[in-house]
C-alpha cells in the first residue's frame, strides 16, 4: 500500500466518479483504476462497486476510507509542521490568563489545550485583567482568559462559566455561624479582598458607592495573602467556592456569598479582528475544562 493509492482512493470517494477524481488530480482514468485495484488485491476485498452512475464503496470500502482519512490527515500535519519550520518555526500563540483562574487553566489544561492543536506553539502568561485587555487591544497577545466586565467594550467576549463567590472569616469572628452572607452583612466590617487589577475590586466598590458607604478594606494582590489577613484580623475575606475544598484551614469558615455581584464570570477575550482565526480555541476552552 502506498501513500498515492490512498490519496486516490480518497478522491474517488468523495468524488463518486473515478473521472471525476481523475480530472481532479490530473491523472488519467487508467492509472486511477490500476492504482485502486492493485489495493483490492492486496487487500483480498472489493473496495468499490462500479455502476453506470459512477462508484459506491463496500463495506470494506466503508472501513478502509475511514482510515485512509486518518492517514491522510497525519501526512497533512506532518507537511504542515516541517513547512512552519521552514518559514522560521511554528505559529505560536500567545494567550494571557488573569492571575486567580491558575486554578482552573493550570499546567493540566494548558497540556490537553496544547494535545489539541500541537501544530501550534501556545505561549501562556499570566498577567492581570487590565493588563490583558490593553495587550490584546495592542495585538500583543492573541486571547485573553479574564474576568467580567469588561472594560475595553472594542474587545470581543465569550463567556466561559460562572465561578461563585464565598466570604472567609476567622473562626471567632461574629459572623462566622452565618450559612449565608449578602452585602448587608458584610458592609461595615472590615473586608479583604483582590486588589484594583481585579475587576471584580471595581464592581464591589460601584455597589458600596451606589449604597453610600465606604467599607475599610485591605487590598490583596493574591489569595493567599487574603486568608493570612482574615487569619490575623478581625475581618471577612473574599474567595471563590472552588478554593474551599483546597484550603482546609480550621480557623477559617468559608460562607456563601448570597449576591448580584458574587460571582467570577470567566471570558475568553479577543481582539475583533481576529476573532475568527482563534475561535477554535475559544470552543475548546470550557470542553476541555470538564475533562
Amino acid at each position: 500500500m502506498e501513500l498515492r493509492q490512498i490519496q486516490y482512493f480518497d478522491a474517488v470517494f468523495r468524488d463518486t466518479s473515478i473521472s471525476k477524481a481523475a480530472q481532479n488530480l490530473f491523472v488519467t482514468q487508467q492509472c486511477i483504476s490500476k492504482q485502486i485495484s492493485m489495493l483490492e488485491k492486496e487487500f483480498g476485498v472489493a473496495l468499490l462497486k462500479r455502476n453506470p452512475n459512477g462508484v459506491t464503496p463496500t463495506e470494506e470500502g466503508l472501513w478502509f476510507q475511514e482510515h485512509a482519512a486518518m492517514i491522510l490527515q497525519i501526512e497533512q500535519d506532518i507537511q504542515t509542521h516541517y513547512e512552519m519550520l521552514r518559514k522560521g518555526g511554528p505559529d505560536v500563540v500567545r494567550i494571557g490568563v488573569s492571575n486567580g483562574l491558575n486554578l482552573f487553566f493550570d499546567d493540566t489544561f494548558f497540556h490537553r489545550l496544547r494535545a489539541a492543536h500541537s501544530e501550534q506553539m501556545i505561549q501562556v502568561s499570566y498577567m492581570w485583567n487590565r493588563q490583558i485587555e490593553e495587550m490584546i487591544e495592542r495585538n500583543e497577545l492573541d486571547i485573553g482568559i479574564s474576568l467580567l466586565p469588561v472594560q475595553n467594550d472594542s474587545l470581543y467576549v465569550k463567556k466561559l462559566f460562572t465561578e461563585q463567590l464565598c466570604c472567609i472569616v476567622n473562626s471567632h469572628h461574629k459572623l462566622a455561624g452565618y450559612e449565608t452572607l449578602h452585602f448587608e452583612d458584610i458592609m461595615r466590617e472590615h473586608i479583604a479582598m483582590a486588589d484594583e487589577n481585579y475587576n471584580t475590586f471595581h464592581s464591589f466598590m460601584a455597589r458600596c458607592k451606589a449604597q453610600g458607604v465606604m467599607p475599610d478594606i485591605y487590598k490583596a494582590s493574591d489569595l493567599m495573602s487574603i486568608y493570612v489577613y482574615v487569619l490575623n484580623h478581625d475581618a471577612v475575606g473574599f474567595s471563590l467556592n472552588t478554593f474551599a475544598d483546597r484550603f482546609q484551614i480550621h480557623q477559617i469558615r468559608h460562607i456563601l456569598y448570597e449576591d448580584a455581584g458574587g460571582v467570577w464570570d470567566v471570558c475568553a477575550l479577543l481582539n475583533e479582528k481576529c476573532k475568527n482565526r482563534f475561535s477554535a480555541y475559544t470552543n475548546d476552552f470550557s470542553t476541555l475544562l470538564l475533562l
